[in-house]
């Protein structure tokens, strides 16, 4: 959903797993009414017993088009250092294809790691994620890395340095102003968002956004008020806070 924010035009999408529902249809009857028509997927937690298959995608895929919900960002959020996660997530943009979704993203581990600085590390990360790149540009998707600090591609400039390494015009970023914090409460919060915009504001295609309300002075927001290619998607906000939030956005 597009809405107009201080002149400018903010779209707006919520983690399908942040709205509890029995059913894809459920879910979108849900989303209907909050009026909002973007969503990041992860079908298996929206779903627990969702069976990935061609067939499974095929029909939810029918679903949010009855419906006129788009999968913003398609979650296959693997560790691309593994092969199990090398091959789920080539797997899975076959997935994002039948979907239509505006690209399939992941991070570049799970959970907390100190390679960071890892050199070797780092290599094997660009020859994967050129892998993923050349297979995404064939099936015609787009795909993402989000930055963590936690995680081998852990800060803007790590991002940017992939970003080139891998050399795809398929190639984007999910930005998280809060997963490129170094600890709680980091002073310089706003200066790594900041820092990000500078360095790839024409590939961020998403903003996550943890936040009860939406903060006019962080860069983030005004990065989504000057460009209509990203959207600000909800993370973690559920309930009346989440009710809360997109009413806030539409009054703006």
């Amino acid at each position: 959903m597009v809405f107009r924010v201080k002149g400018k035009h903010m779209r707006i999408g919520i983690r399908g797993h942040d709205v509890p529902a029995e059913s894809p249809e459920a879910l979108c009857q849900k989303l209907q009414q909050l009026g909002v028509n973007e969503i990041q997927l992860v079908a298996h937690k929206s779903f627990p017993d969702f069976q990935y298959t061609e067939r499974g995608v095929r029909a939810l895929a029918d679903v949010f088009n009855q419906y006129g919900i788009s999968v913003a960002v398609y979650g296959c959020y693997i560790d691309p250092l593994t092969e199990a996660g090398r091959l789920r997530f080539l797997e899975h943009i076959t997935y994002a294809k039948i979907l239509n979704a505006g690209a399939i993203a992941t991070e570049s581990a799970v959970g907390i790691t100190d390679l960071q600085e890892d050199e070797m590390v780092y290599g094997q990360l660009v020859d994967v994620f050129k892998e993923f790149a050349a297979c995404a540009e064939e099936q015609g998707v787009r795909m993402a890395i989000e930055t963590v600090a936690v995680h081998p591609i852990c800060s803007p400039e790590k991002t940017k340095g992939l970003l080139q390494d891998v050399n795809s015009d398929n190639f984007h970023v999910i930005l998280d102003p809060v997963n490129l914090m170094k600890y709680e409460n980091d002073p310089m919060f706003e200066e790594y968002t900041r820092k990000a915009i500078s360095l790839y504001g024409d590939k961020i295609i998403a903003v996550h956004w943890k936040h009860s309300e939406i903060i006019d002075k962080n860069p983030a927001i005004a990065f989504l008020q000057a460009t209509a290619s990203a959207v600000l998607i909800t993370e973690g906000l559920t309930g009346e806070t989440l009710d809360n939030l997109v009413d806030q956005i539409k009054s703006m």
